[in-house]
């Protein structure tokens, strides 16, 4: 959908954007292209609350918040509300070898639901008795080689209250399937709302 068509049903005032930064400026996943509309878009409508997710040197990657934030800034964006802008570095890929084996989003949803009021940060350590329980008998069996085999999702330093006081946001950035869809899943599994702006998306 357009901006115009989403703002009717979102609070334009509230706006989620994931890996716009430096490290991936000049790819040719289309970064800069929907970065550029992300920034006539903020300028028009002048929003008062915004998170912007990034990836820093927890993951080897040498971009800070300040260096985020002058790329915003390079590609137009009004100093003002640049400076309204609340940076957080996150994780990377705490989701991705359950989503690139191609699980159910519904049953990653229930697990990390079941891991954030837990207070479980690695999948593995859910015992074999309890997670035909957390995601059904059925899912399990289905992918038991998976979950027993050693691979796992975690849990992201990512304040869930935060994101809930950002419900009802306009969300876009990047990878599609990637960092952006975690973010999303993390969302989807407390309800938190939220509206993609195609034109803000790449990857």
């Amino acid at each position: 959908m357009k901006v115009s068509e989403l703002l009717v049903e979102a609070n334009h005032n509230k706006i989620i954007l994931v890996d716009f930064q430096p490290a991936y400026n000049g790819g040719d996943y289309g970064h800069d292209d929907a970065l550029t509309r992300t920034i006539k878009s903020l300028n028009k409508m002048n929003p008062t609350d915004i998170l912007a997710f990034y990836n820093g040197e927890d993951v080897g990657i040498e971009d800070s918040a300040d260096d985020v934030m002058h790329m915003y800034i390079e590609y137009g964006l009004d100093e003002s509300i640049a400076q309204r802008i609340e940076f957080r570095e996150k994780s990377y890929a705490w989701l991705r070898n359950f989503m690139d084996e191609g699980m159910d989003a519904s049953i990653i949803i229930a697990l990390v639901r079941y891991m954030v009021v837990n207070r479980i940060n690695d999948s593995r350590d859910i015992d074999s008795e309890t997670m035909p329980q957390v995601i059904g008998q059925d899912n399990y069996e289905e992918w038991e080689s998976l979950i027993e085999g050693g691979d796992m999702i975690s849990i992201p330093d990512i304040a869930i209250n935060e994101l809930k006081s950002m419900s009802g946001a306009l969300i876009g950035g990047g990878g599609q399937h990637e960092c952006l869809k975690e973010i999303q899943l993390l969302m989807n599994a407390f309800n938190i709302k939220y509206k993609e702006v195609g034109d803000w998306i790449y990857g």
